[in-house]
This record gives structure tokens, sequence and C-alpha cells, in this order.
């Protein structure tokens, strides 16, 4: 490759001409830079190249100067990739619509890569995707989830987010919490969503996406899944009062559509109520605040679901076997909670978006609704010897102990997950294989870092793999074991411990037997409660 001399700038059209005869084989980038423009409510636009050194945004010919200084001007210029970020936001600084476009050389040229043109509204909703031809012309494709950019290993990741967030939300601007991203916005790109405190005091939303080692910060109406609202003093007293009179088990506060809410349960009938606080028509109290306003509470479905969240509700309880307690919108979208019941009494609750899709599930512990079903099951006299269809129907391929007999003796609270897991495989059932096999690995690093001294471990859903492999690795874990599970994110379908939409029976198959080995060689350290298994052996004996 020839070095372009400073009077040798070439032009997008000859970019084009060399991506074409190159058949789409560009080199590898050799250098990161993002071309944003931004258009705000009054029609105001601001807009150029944003490249490593330079605060200000560089024009076309600054950027042109600047390459050519770096020996990139010329057909080198294809090893540059630029980020093409066009925003227009509404009045409150929030995106109204907004493209990425992934080129190479300039604002203007060739398309590169899959998706090589994303478009979408609001909170990467409406997405739209496109992949580049081997010419670099456009053609539109389906969305599919795919791996997310990272930086890598030499970027200070958490640097360049704050660096990202005070270059759009101002340098005052503080990170309040973080979430991972649905699978609608980690098929845009997002990596993570952050919340944010500005300076005025107003809280933002920004999700985070990487070209490269660059993070950028694209401020938009993302909702906030899973904080648990709280009640103010004020609230908390009348709730206290309202109980005490009315003999209430207060169980779950949450925000749905109609606003603030409690559920609670009577001591004496055990019916569920709930309980308000934003009555408009209640008397005030000597206090001068609105008395909180008590109704029976009768689970069910808020009306107006889409075709795709009817699906989903199907789906759960065909397939998955879990019982639908009760569903209320999240109270920041149409998307809902479902709260389900398991067979064995465990209540899980779920997140699903407006189109169908379970952006996240975890146990639920404490809500009202799912403490009724436990009571309520365990209260009904269970039959001398209950059939086991799903053992039955695995067929002579799978063992009475799928793990191993060691396995199941060392975590016994892992055997139902564990069978579960090999009966959805014999069923075709490889999303809900997958998901019990989340179940026992959940199990197994609680297991492990109890082993490791940790009393109370936090819990191991939705972390990013990075994080827990680096918990191991650091505390100078066994190798093997470190090995297993890395050889379990490799087969895992995603950046975070968390279930996918979708797996394929193949994929579940390969995770499977991954989580198979993993627990195979923890059953030779430890048991569930953590205790050394060489200390198990030699009191044994």
């Amino acid at each position: 490759m020839t070095t372009a001399g400073r009077g040798q700038v070439w032009t997008s059209e000859q970019l084009a001409a060399r991506l074409t005869a190159l058949r789409g084989l560009v080199p590898a980038a050799m250098q990161h830079i993002v071309y944003r423009a931004t258009s705000d409510s009054t029609a105001y636009a601001h807009e150029g190249y944003l490249v490593p050194g330079e605060v200000r945004r560089l024009t076309p010919a600054a950027f042109d100067f600047w390459l050519a200084k770096r020996d990139l001007a010329g057909a080198e210029r294809l090893s540059v990739a630029v980020l093409v970020l066009r925003e227009r936001l509404a009045a409150n600084g929030n995106i109204q619509d907004c493209e990425l476009e992934y080129r190479r050389g300039a604002v203007d040229g060739p398309y590169y890569g899959s998706p090589a043109r994303i478009t979408f509204t609001g909170p990467a909703r409406l997405a739209r995707f496109y992949q580049a031809t081997p010419e670099g012309a456009l053609a539109e494709v389906a969305p599919t989830p795919g791996a997310m950019a990272h930086p890598g290993p030499d970027t200070d990741a958490a640097a360049a987010m704050r660096l990202a967030v005070q270059t759009s939300c101002g340098e005052g601007a503080r990170i309040l919490d973080t979430r991972e991203p649905t699978v609608i916005e980690a098929m845009v790109g997002i990596t993570s969503v952050l919340h944010v405190i500005q300076t005025d005091g107003r809280e933002v939303a920004c999700g985070i996406l990487w070209h490269g080692p660059i993070a950028v910060a694209l401020q938009a109406d993302f909702p906030r899944f899973d904080v648990a609202p709280t009640l103010s003093a004020r609230q908390s007293g009348a709730l206290e009062a309202l109980a005490a009179a009315e003999g209430l088990i207060a169980c779950e506060t949450r925000r749905d559509e109609h606003g603030l809410a409690v559920v609670a349960h009577r001591r004496a009938t055990g019916d569920l109520v709930l309980v308000r606080f934003d009555a408009d028509t209640a008397a005030p109290s000597p206090t001068g605040a609105s008395p909180p306003t008590l109704s029976p509470y009768l689970p069910g479905h808020p009306a107006g679901l889409t075709a795709d969240q009817e699906q989903w509700l199907h789906y759960i309880e065909t397939y998955e076997g879990l019982r639908v307690l009760d569903a209320y919108r999240d109270g920041t979208s149409d998307a809902l909670v479902v709260l389900t019941g398991g067979a064995d009494g465990a209540v899980w609750r779920h997140h699903v978006d407006i189109d169908g899709i379970e952006t996240w599930r975890r146990a639920d512990t404490g809500s009202a609704v799912g403490t009724l079903y436990g009571e309520r099951l365990h209260g009904v006299a269970a039959p001398a010897e209950p059939p086991a269809p799903a053992r039955a129907t695995r067929g002579p391929d799978l063992p009475a102990a799928p793990f191993g007999a060691e396995v199941e003796t060392r975590f016994p609270a892992s055997a139902y997950d564990i069978d579960e897991a090999a009966s959805c495989l014999a069923l075709r059932r490889p999303t809900a294989a997958v998901f019990h096999c989340l179940c026992v690995l959940q199990q197994g690093l609680r297991a492990h870092a109890r082993w490791r001294g940790a009393a109370d471990p936090p819990a191991q859903a939705g972390r990013r793999w990075q994080a827990v492999l680096g918990d191991l690795r650091s505390a100078g874990c066994d190798s093997e074991l470190v090995a297993a599970l890395d050889a379990v994110r490799r087969g895992w379908r995603g950046a975070a411990l968390q279930l996918g939409p979708k797996y394929t029976e193949e994929e579940a198959e390969r995770i499977f037997r991954l989580v198979d080995a993993f627990m195979r060689r923890l059953a030779e350290l430890c048991d569930e409660d953590g205790e050394p298994a060489v200390l198990q052996e030699g009191q044994a004996g």
C-alpha cells in the first residue's frame, strides 16, 4: 500500500471504486472516527467529525488535513472506520429519530458491514436494518440478534462512558445506575443503558454504543426497568395506619399504568387488596395529604395487549409450564410485568415489551400474588405417589441423574432444574432447556461464592460474563473450573448471564453439555452450601 501525500486526498467516489474492486474485503480499521450531526427542535444543526485528541468537531476540510498528517488520505483511507450518527432531538433533548451508518473513509464514504445502516425512533423503536453489498450499496435485512460491539481490553471503558455522558449531558452529569439492554436495544448496538442526573437535577437516560474504543451516548426515553418505587415518609405512615386498622400485610410496592400502589393481603382471609395514594376524590386528612384508598384486587391481564404479548402469555403457559398469576403495565411504557408460578411453588417476575419479547426475568420473593400462590399450592394435599411424566418421556438415552451421581448428591437443590433441562431437550423445547440450565449455573456460582468465603453471595443473573469470570480469576480459583465456565460463556448467546429470546435445539444441547461439565468439576470442589468436598470425604471415612 503506497503512502499518500498531503495533496493526494481520495474522494468518496475513489474509495467506493476501490471497495468494489476489492469485493468488499477492506483492510482492518486503523482509526475509528465518529461524525455526529444533531438537529434540535428549533432546527439548529451542529455537525462535524469527532477525532482523538480534538475537542471541537472538525469540518470535512479539516478532517482531510487530519488524515493527511497521518498518511491516511489516499487508498489507506479505507482503513478509517467512520460511524455516522444523525439525530433529530425533541424539545426535551431526547432523540426523536436517529440514523446510524457505518462507512469507510468519510461521512459520504462507502457503506461497510452488516448492519451498515440502522434507522430507529426514540429509544430504539421501529428499527430497520440494512447491510452493505460487495459493491457498497445497501440492502434491507431482517433484524437478527448479534454480537454487540465492545471496546478492546486496552480501553478504560468506565472513563470512556463517563466522557460520553458528560459530552451528551454536561460536565456535571452523574451516572445513577445502569442496566443491560433489551433485545431490540442490543440489535441497534447499545451495550448498556445508563440513568443519569444532570446538574439541573433532571434525570435522563443514555444508551451507550461503542465504535472501536470510542463510547457514544444516545439520550432517549429509555425505560428504567426493575427499579422498585419507594413511598415517601408521609405515605409510609399512612400505609402503616391503614394496615393496622384493616388487618393488612403489605407485600409489594409497584408502579403500574394508574400510578403508585401497594398490593397487600388481609390477615384474616388472605384476600388481596390494592392501596393507592393518588386518589383525588378522598377527603384530605388532618395532615393535609389525601388518605390512601383501599379496593379489592383481582389479578388478571390489563386491556389492550398486543398480539405479540398475547402470544408470549400463551407460550409461557403452553411450553414452559408456568401459570400466569398476574400481569400489569410497568408504569413507564406499554410493556408488561408478568408474574408466573411453577408446579414447585417458585414464582417468577418477567418483563415483556410490546413486541412480545421477554427482556428479563428473575425470581420473585415478595409479591402478594406470589405469596398467596405458594400458600395455596402447599396447602393442597399432594397424592401419595405423584406422576413424573417428564422423566418417563425422556427415553433410555438420558440417565436418571443427567449430570452424574456426584452432582445430584452434592447439589440436591439443582436436581429439579437439571431434570427439567434434560426433559425440555427431549421434548424439543430448547429455550426452556436453556432457562433451566441458567438456574443450575446460578446455583452453582452461588455455591462456589460460599466456598470462597462469601456468606451472602450476590445474585449472578444479568451480570456480564467478564465480571463473573473476573471474580473467579481474581480469587485465584481452580483453573479447570474457570476454563469450564469460560467454555459456557463461549457457548452462551449474549454478553451477560441472562436468557436470550430464543435458542435452537443445537444451541441448547451445547449449553446443556457445557453446564454439565462445569457442575461436575464444581462438585469435585464443594457442595451447594459451599462446604469443601475433600472435607466431606474425610469426614465420611
